[in-house]
């Protein structure tokens, strides 16, 4: 039953004459004259459109399988970590954060849910071919990227996974390239790393560090994955949601007299701050609490140092699981628990879905990308086939 599910994108789009003539004849000039800069094409976009990509395949897995962990108040101290008895080794974060960020089941993940990711990277890809980006507004365009970016992580993570620490991951090792500077995906013909997601389209395009929020790191020391996909309608409010929560956690900064600790994330995304600590530090008094902004208001220094590299899974980057939690039925319950209200299975979310349409769910070599343009056809719409930075 789980194999009818297929992640599928949406577009709602009201076709005028004009954007019609735009879609059969496309007059972006910027690509060519930018030819130079593949990048440049990214940072286009057709102010108050109502073109929508609706993420639902995304929105499912994500609901499935993050675990949303309640922001705290509390400030933790570092512990030691527990050993195994016998053995030196330890699992689990002993970091302040250790009780932060929400986590994902990567234990339960199995192939055809790695199958269901990789089928919905493969359409954002594919989106541009019939409909370029720069006829979308600036914030469906930001939900695209956040989702892509996010999607690409997770399946990536989940290859690697059981993994307990991300550090070498993160930067690389001896004849490796980091994870985050291989090229994952392609998108209108431009190969393209996380970092080049990060850096050269979100943080050059949209020249905000909010950015930074809605990046899953898959660490503890990073922001939260939320268990929504990003839409153009809440992809506001959500990285303000988690900037707030981020900056005023265990994982945002800390205090050394007069010293300021920062999460290791804003180097990371040290180009949102062309002037480092004035600019982080009008970026973190816009959400801080009235504690950190009081603390702020003295702090003389602002040293990235922070970070908990442990994976952000419920079970210690381990895959050990209690008894029948490895099947899909057991994967959604659990996924329903919290402060999520949605339960049942992949297969009857998408039957209820399919309630209201009535129409057939797509087998997995059917086309999965479905256009809506209102009353009239559309034009192509044939989609193409260690706790402080150290290890």
């Amino acid at each position: 039953m789980l194999k009818e599910l297929h992640p599928t994108i949406l577009i709602t789009k009201i076709l005028t004459l004009v954007l019609l003539v735009f879609l059969i004849t496309p007059v972006y000039g910027q690509e060519e004259t930018n030819s130079a800069d593949p990048f440049a094409r990214f940072g286009n976009y057709t102010e108050g459109s109502d073109m929508a990509i609706n993420h639902v395949g995304w929105d499912t897995m994500l609901q499935a399988t993050v675990k949303v962990i309640e922001p705290s108040s509390v400030k933790l101290a570092t512990v030691k970590p527990k050993v195994k008895t016998g053995t030196r080794i330890s699992r689990g974060s002993s970091s302040a954060a250790r009780e932060e960020t929400n986590r994902v089941r990567f234990h339960l993940l199995k192939q055809e849910h790695l199958d269901m990711v990789a089928q919905y990277i493969g359409e954002l890809e594919r989106l541009p071919n019939s409909y370029p980006l720069a006829d979308f507004n600036k914030n469906e365009q930001l939900a695209y990227w956040l989702n892509l970016h996010n999607a690409v992580l997770f399946e990536q993570l989940a290859k690697e996974y059981p993994i307990s620490k991300l550090k070498k991951l993160r930067y690389g090792k001896s004849k490796k390239t980091a994870l985050w500077d291989e090229k994952l995906v392609t998108v209108e013909g431009v190969a393209l790393s996380l970092n080049d997601i990060q850096n050269k389209i979100l943080i050059r395009h949209w020249a905000s560090p909010l950015v930074l929020y809605g990046l899953y790191q898959g660490s503890i020391g990073g922001p939260s994955l939320p268990n929504r996909a990003f839409t153009g309608e809440n992809v506001q409010r959500l990285l303000k949601k988690s900037a707030k929560e981020f900056v005023n956690s265990n994982r945002g900064v800390k205090f050394w007299g007069t010293k300021a600790r920062v999460s290791l994330l804003y180097e990371m995304g040290k180009s949102a701050f062309p002037n480092w600590e004035t600019d982080l530090a009008a970026h973190l008094n816009s959400f801080a609490n009235a504690t950190l902004r009081a603390n702020l208001a003295g702090a003389e220094s602002f040293t990235p140092k922070i970070y908990d590299w442990n994976i952000a899974d419920t079970k210690g980057g381990t895959l050990s699981a209690g008894p029948a939690q490895n099947t899909a039925a057991n994967l959604l319950t659990a996924g329903a628990t919290g402060t999520q209200s949605r339960g049942g299975t992949f297969s009857q979310l998408r039957i209820q879905g399919q309630t209201g349409s009535r129409e057939k769910a797509p087998g997995r070599e059917e086309i999965i990308t479905t256009i809506e343009c209102g009353t009239g056809p559309c034009p192509d719409d044939e989609p193409e086939d260690d706790p402080e930075g150290d290890d």
